[in-house]
C-alpha cells in the first residue's frame, strides 16, 4: 500500500481497521489486515466523489490516480528532506489540497502536478536559506504564486538572511530601506495595485 483511501460519505474511514481500505499505487484497494505503525504512517486520500470501491478492483477515478501520482512524485522529489505527505484532499476535479506533515499546505492543479512540485521545489530551496516557515502555497497557478508564512514574520531576520545570499550586495540596501520598500509593496497589493 501507498496510502489510506477515505470516502466519508461512503463510510470508508481513513486509519480504520475496520472501515479504512489502503490503496496501492496502481489504485487496488484492499482491507489492512493486522494493525502495524507503517500502515498507520501512510498518507491519506480523501476523496468524496467516487464510485464504490470494490475490494481487489481498482478505483476509478482520475482524481484519485492524480493523488497516487503526486504522492510518488513528491515522495521522489523530497526524498530526504523532511517533507512528507499527510493527507491529498481531492477538492474538485481539477484540483488536489496536499498537507505536507511539516504544516504546509499546497493546492494542484491535478493536471499539471508535475509542473506544480518542481514550482514547489524551487520554492522550497529558496525559503530553506531564510528564517520563513511555508504556511500555504498554490502552485495551480503558473505566475505570481501566492505563498503565505506561518506566525510572525521577523523582517530583520529576514534581511540578515537575504544580505547573506550568495550575489547580495550588503551595502544596496538599509535593513529599514527594505522594510519601507516590503511595506509599500504590500499596501499596494492590500490597494489592489
Amino acid at each position: 500500500p501507498v496510502a489510506w483511501l477515505s470516502c466519508p460519505p461512503q463510510g470508508i474511514r481513513a486509519r480504520s481497521r475496520d472501515r479504512g481500505l489502503l490503496i496501492d499505487e496502481l489504485g487496488t484497494v484492499f482491507r489492512c489486515l493486522g494493525g502495524t505503525s507503517e500502515a498507520d504512517a501512510l498518507p491519506v486520500i480523501d476523496a468524496y466523489r467516487i464510485a464504490r470501491p470494490v475490494e481487489g478492483g481498482i478505483v476509478e477515478s482520475r482524481e484519485v490516480h492524480a493523488a497516487l501520482a503526486l504522492i510518488d512524485r513528491s515522495d521522489r522529489l523530497f526524498d530526504g528532506r523532511g517533507l512528507d505527505i499527510e493527507e491529498v484532499r481531492v477538492k474538485n476535479e481539477w484540483s488536489l489540497e496536499c498537507l505536507y506533515r511539516d504544516g504546509m499546505t499546497v493546492t494542484f492543479d491535478r493536471h499539471q502536478v508535475e509542473r506544480g512540485l518542481d514550482d514547489l521545489s524551487l520554492i522550497v530551496d529558496k525559503i530553506r536559506t531564510t528564517p520563513l516557515q511555508i504556511a500555504t502555497v498554490n502552485v495551480a497557478v503558473r505566475k505570481n504564486i501566492p505563498v503565505t508564512f506561518q506566525g510572525e514574520v521577523d523582517w530583520e531576520r529576514l534581511s540578515e538572511a537575504e544580505a547573506a545570499l550568495p550575489g547580495a550586495d550588503p551595502g544596496e540596501e538599509t535593513g529599514e530601506a527594505i522594510l519601507d520598500r516590503r511595506e509599500k509593496h504590500l499596501r499596494s497589493i492590500l490597494s489592489g495595485g
